[in-house]
């Protein structure tokens, strides 16, 4: 069983102060009872070596791990690093903000936050078994399959966009250091966010999924969500070899068959034909009547 916390935060440049009353003023994340500041209890013995701020627990437990909710900060993926480094997160825990000034997205691009949506870091379990390269398009998988036990129908933009529509609901991002991997995970629970700010990153419209999913308190969908990935991670992993992974990758994939639009990593853009993904779950294309396999790419 897991438990949802609350970080005060209160580190200038990093995470504004934020508590149970706080929380309570916050749209959407003001509904249910974890909206209300009653049902957190402040402990007096901090739960992991970080020194800064206070800690809230809420009062009541539920399937799957720890969650971490923080106010308003840069980029919730730097919350996470810092009480991963302090002992605050074990695999499988995340933390999830209210809203976020600096988000980020593949290839450096800015991440939209306003506050009403999901914005997590994921603690992933060590990278041991696989490439880690494989893991924005296992996380989207994952979801995927996750939004379906929830009712929810989406398709996979590779490598890290989740499409409701042929429109981005959800985006991955992966980040590595020292054989410790965090997945940065964001959905437009109930707002779309401004398009202008997708004009440049992204070359689909954007949509939420209220209108297709029953929504509530961001911090419940995101325990429910997250409990179900780590289930199908787990068997994903432990039971399914890569070329079945592929496979099953490639029965999710947006655009299968189409001819699409690539910017490389590089930032060379190009007409590409989309063929699937290999064993690491890299994109197979044809580009002029050549096969190619890209790790480093976005598709427009």
């Amino acid at each position: 069983m897991g438990n949802f916390y609350i970080w005060s935060g209160g580190v200038p440049g990093l995470a504004n102060y934020f508590d149970p009353d706080a929380l309570a003023g916050y749209r959407y994340w003001n509904s249910g009872s974890i909206g209300e500041d009653k049902n957190w209890n402040e402990l007096r013995e901090i739960p992991c070596y970080e020194k800064q701020g206070q800690w809230w627990r809420y009062r009541e437990s539920h399937q799957g791990p720890d969650i971490i909710i923080c106010g308003p900060c840069s980029s919730v993926l730097d919350i996470a690093w810092r009480l991963s480094a302090a002992d605050c997160m074990k695999k499988w825990d995340s933390v999830i903000s209210v809203r976020q000034w600096a988000g980020r997205g593949q290839l450096k691009r800015n991440w939209s936050s306003p506050v009403g949506n999901i914005y997590a870091a994921l603690k992933l379990p060590p990278v041991e078994d696989f490439d880690p390269t494989c893991l924005p398009v296992l996380m989207g998988l994952c979801l995927i399959r996750a939004f379906s036990d929830l009712g929810g129908s989406l398709k996979l933009k590779w490598p890290n966009d989740l499409l409701l529509d042929r429109k981005k609901v959800a985006g991955v991002l992966v980040e590595e250091k020292k054989k410790e991997c965090f997945a940065g995970i964001g959905i437009n629970l109930n707002l779309i966010p401004e398009i202008s700010e997708f004009e440049n990153t992204s070359g689909l419209a954007v949509q939420n999924l209220l209108k297709s999913l029953c929504t509530d308190n961001p911090a419940s969908y995101w325990q429910r969500l997250v409990h179900r990935v780590f289930l199908w991670y787990e068997v994903l992993v432990a039971n399914e070899s890569m070329q079945n992974i592929a496979s099953q990758v490639e029965q999710v994939m947006e655009f299968l068959g189409e001819e699409v639009r690539v910017t490389s990593g590089s930032g060379d853009q190009y007409n590409a034909n989309v063929l699937g993904v290999d064993q690491q779950l890299g994109l197979r294309i044809q580009k002029q009547g050549k096969q190619e396999v890209l790790y480093n790419a976005s598709l427009c």
